[in-house]
C-alpha cells in the first residue's frame, strides 16, 4: 500500500527533506512541519539535493506541475496529499489534540478535522461534542458538519449523494444510532422538526428521547429541557431510569400513562397502578406489556369489561402459561383476537378452532 511506503520512507529518511506542493485543506502549514519533525524531516517548497518525496494536492499551478515532472526525472517519489492527511489523521496524539483545542477554543481546526474521513470515530465524536454551532444564522460550516456526520455514520451507494444533504437522514441516524456517546453529541444539534406517516411531528431531541441507547447523563440533559414532547418520549424509553418512570407516573396525566403503558420497562407495581387509569391506558397495557401469571392475576382482580379484557388476545408478549389458560378459557371476542395472535403455535390454534370453528 502507498501510505505504508510514505511511511516506510520517513522511516529511514531522517535528516532529508520532503517537497509539498498546492494547499492543505485539513492541516495547516505549521502542523504538517510538526508531523515531519517527528522523523526528522524538513518541509521544502523546492526540490533539494536530499529531497525524498514530493506530495502533491489536486491543485496546482503550473510552476508546480512543473516540479513534479522535475522530482519524477529524479526518482523522487510522488504522494498525494490525501495519503499525508491520512497518515497524519492516524498518528494523530488524540487526547493532546482534544485537549489543546478545547484550551485553544479552535472551532476552525475542529471543523478542519471532522471533515477528514481518516480520524477515528472515537476522536469525530468527541471533536462533535465541541464543535461550536452557529444556531443564530444560516453557516455553510454547520451544513458541512451535518454532512460529515451522515457519510460516516450513513452506508449509502455511489448514487445516493444526495442523502448525505437531507436532514431527513440525520433522522435516520439517530433511530439507528447505538453508540451513546453519539447520542450526546447529536443533542447539541439544531432541534430539527421531521415530519413522517408513522410519527407524525417528531423533534431530533424527542427523538434522541426515544433511543433506547440513551445514558443517564444524556436523560438528565434532556429531562432539564423541560419540555413535555420531550419528557413523553422519555416516559415511553425503556432505557428511562425507574425512578423518572415513576416520577411520570405521579403526574396523573392520562399522556405519561399512555407513554409509560408501552414501555415494556415498568415494573410489576407501576403495571397495577396503571391498570387503574384511563381505558385506553389499559387497553394499551394489554397490547404491549409481558404478561406472566403475577400480572394476568392482577388483569382478572380489576374486572375489566370484556370489549376491554379482548384486547389481550392480540398481546404477543404472553407468557407460556397465560397463553394456555386463555387458550382454554376464553370465548367470543377474546378467543378471536388470539386466533390472529401470531405467537400461537399450531396446536393451541387447532384447539382454539374446534372450540368454535364459525368465528
Amino acid at each position: 500500500m502507498k501510505q505504508q511506503r510514505l511511511k516506510e520512507i520517513l522511516q529511514k529518511s531522517s535528516s532529508s527533506s520532503v517537497l509539498l506542493l498546492g494547499v492543505d485543506e485539513r492541516f495547516l502549514a505549521h502542523e504538517v512541519e510538526e508531523f515531519f519533525l517527528k522523523y526528522a524531516i524538513r518541509v521544502v517548497d523546492e526540490i533539494q539535493k536530499d529531497s525524498v518525496a514530493c506530495v502533491v494536492s489536486k491543485r496546482l499551478d503550473p510552476k508546480e506541475q512543473q516540479m513534479i515532472h522535475s522530482a519524477q526525472s529524479q526518482n523522487i517519489f510522488i504522494f498525494k496529499r490525501e495519503e499525508l492527511e491520512e497518515l497524519m489523521a492516524k498518528e494523530l496524539d488524540e487526547k493532546s489534540t482534544l485537549m489543546a483545542i478545547r484550551l485553544g477554543r479552535d472551532n476552525d481546526r475542529t471543523f478542519r478535522l471532522l471533515s477528514s474521513q481518516h480520524i477515528s470515530d472515537r476522536l469525530f465524536i468527541e471533536l462533535l461534542k465541541i464543535y461550536e454551532w452557529d444556531h443564530e444564522a444560516e453557516s455553510s460550516e454547520d451544513r458541512d458538519v451535518i454532512s460529515f456526520t451522515l457519510r460516516r455514520f450513513v452506508k449509502i451507494r455511489p448514487n445516493e449523494e444526495d442523502l448525505l444533504h437531507s436532514y431527513t437522514t440525520l433522522k435516520r441516524v439517530i433511530n439507528e444510532c447505538s453508540n451513546p456517546h453519539l447520542l450526546e453529541a447529536l443533542f447539541r444539534f439544531e432541534n430539527f422538526t421531521f415530519l413522517s406517516k408513522e410519527d407524525g411531528r417528531r423533534t431530533l431531541r424527542e427523538l434522541i428521547a426515544l433511543n433506547p441507547h440513551i445514558s443517564k447523563k444524556l436523560s438528565m440533559k434532556l429531562l432539564a429541557l423541560r419540555q413535555r414532547g420531550v419528557d413523553l418520549c422519555l416516559a415511553q424509553n425503556a432505557a428511562t431510569e425507574p425512578e423518572l418512570l415513576r416520577s411520570f407516573l405521579d403526574k396523573d396525566d392520562s399522556e405519561f400513562d399512555e407513554a409509560l403503558a408501552v414501555n415494556v420497562s415498568i415494573d410489576d407495581e407501576m403495571f397495577g397502578m396503571l391498570l387503574k387509569r384511563s381505558a385506553v391506558c389499559v387497553k394499551l397495557l394489554l397490547w404491549y406489556q409481558k404478561i406472566d401469571a403475577n400480572r394476568y392475576a392482577k388483569i382478572l382482580s380489576e374486572k375489566l369489561d370484556d370489549e376491554l379484557l379482548m384486547e389481550l388476545g392480540a398481546n404477543e408478549q404472553l407468557s407460556k402459561d397465560v397463553k394456555s389458560t386463555l387458550v382454554k378459557d376464553a370465548s367470543g371476542d377474546l378467543l378471536y383476537n388470539l386466533a390472529s395472535n401470531p405467537t400461537l403455535g399450531a396446536e393451541e390454534l387447532e384447539y382454539i378452532y374446534e372450540k368454535d370453528k364459525e368465528s
